[in-house]
């Protein structure tokens, strides 16, 4: 750490994360908006990552680690190949002051060798509840959720400190029983991406391309079509609301769509229920 003109502290922070762009993810994004503002503070960041091929590289201070696909785990995930780190002797020689992990899996394991190495701290960021998750790797739900907390108790004794994005995934690592601090830093919005969407010609644009009224109430959820977004229960809740003539718009797309479409088929409402498909991330201002 070293003090710049204006004597604040400049710090060497590498962030670690199994997702990175052109994956378009929550944590995806968490990452994208903290390297950036971390820049704009004048502090030094790279990022360790997963390539999206078999091969390890840099690129503007973004070191892809060689990995092999995973999609039969769960969607666009990849997995490291063994003993690929590309680039760990520049790593060592930059000397990062802080370790920042945002997942628990591939790139986990090199924070922590590196970390060990260079004697520094990791924290790490908990973006997923993986109780929600167990559908994809546990045939019952309890047997998930005890697997998740042993998991998790034994990640605590691995990190410095943990970083819940809400009060409520604190409160759940503190009923695992987590041995580390957990503090609470909510995710970051850039509110200037959406500034230029408050022009009513934004609202009248989808409207009319979706032939929506404009006395008609908007429900809008946007986001991945997932399982474990139960998004069920927005479908539920706008089949009570059908008296009141609102229209529910679904923007995003994933692996549940169809059976959300069938749900939205049994409860009747498909004449006010509209998916929109995948929205690319630029455009998505438009929708609120």
């Amino acid at each position: 750490m070293k003090e710049n003109r204006l004597g604040r502290t400049e710090v060497k922070i590498l962030i670690t994360t199994d997702w990175y762009y052109p994956v378009v993810n929550g944590v995806v994004m968490s990452v994208l908006t903290l390297d950036r503002e971390l820049r704009k503070r004048g502090h030094e960041v790279k990022i360790l990552t997963l390539s999206g091929t078999c091969h390890s590289h840099e690129e503007n201070d973004v070191i892809y680690m060689a990995s092999v696909g995973a999609g039969c785990v769960y969607p666009q995930a990849r997995v490291k190949i063994p003993a690929a780190i590309c680039c760990k002797e520049e790593l060592l020689e930059w000397k990062p002051d802080i370790i920042h992990s945002q997942c628990e899996f591939s790139t986990f394991p090199a924070a922590r060798r590196l970390a060990a190495q260079l004697d520094v701290p990791v924290v790490h960021t908990c973006h997923t509840v993986y109780e929600e998750y167990t559908h994809y790797f546990s045939p019952r739900r309890e047997w998930g959720r005890a697997f998740v907390r042993r998991a998790m108790l034994g990640f605590s004794e691995r990190v410095s400190a943990m970083i819940a994005p809400s009060e409520k995934t604190k409160g759940l690592l503190e009923e695992y029983g987590v041995s580390c601090p957990v503090y609470v830093v909510p995710s970051g919005v850039e509110l200037s991406e959406y500034a230029r969407y408050r022009n009513p010609f934004w609202r009248e644009k989808i409207r009319a391309k979706y032939s929506i009224d404009s006395e008609t109430a908007v429900l809008l959820y946007v986001g991945r079509l997932a399982k474990e977004k139960s998004i069920e229960e927005l479908l539920y809740c706008h089949k009570k609301t059908q008296g009141k003539g609102t229209v529910l718009m679904i923007a995003g797309d994933g692996p549940h769509r169809r059976e959300l479409e069938k749900q939205v088929s049994l409860l009747g409402i498909e004449a006010s229920v509209i998916f929109t498909g995948m929205i690319p991330h630029e455009q998505i201002g438009e929708y609120y």
